[in-house]
């Protein structure tokens, strides 16, 4: 089956749009994933991540909307961003759509913003 990615375009025969999700730690220097307070961190050790905490330079942060849990200690926000790219190396081709990213395990189902279940995994559960 081919589906429009973003909302998985044939009502949910992609499964629960939870089990779509990519990590949110694409970059590899900080590859372990942990929730705080409803944000995405990621940290270099698995040992930082399962304590939800870390030395400033243990962690990034993928929303500016988070905090480093110590008054700024760790300097402005801005620069704990992880790298950018919502995509992973499994799924590191691009696409948004209807403003939400998607990624993609090949460009050209990236370009026509489309493909099989297996291909492709959403940043957001709005992708439902």
């Amino acid at each position: 089956t081919t589906t429009l990615a973003a909302n998985d375009g044939c009502a949910g025969c992609c499964g629960p749009i939870h089990l779509k999700l990519c990590t949110p730690c694409a970059n590899k220097m900080f590859p372990y994933h942990a929730n705080i307070k409803g944000f995405d961190y990621c940290f270099k050790e698995e040992k930082f991540a399962k304590a939800n905490s870390g030395p400033c330079d243990s962690w990034c942060t993928t929303s500016p909307a988070a905090d480093d849990g110590c008054a700024g200690c760790c300097g402005p926000i801005n620069l704990k961003l992880c790298t950018p790219t919502p995509c992973t190396t499994v799924f590191p081709y691009h696409a948004k759509i209807k403003g939400l990213d998607i990624c993609f395990k090949e460009q050209k189902l990236s370009k026509a913003k489309s493909g099989p279940c297996d291909s492709w995994c959403t940043t957001s559960l709005a992708a439902d």
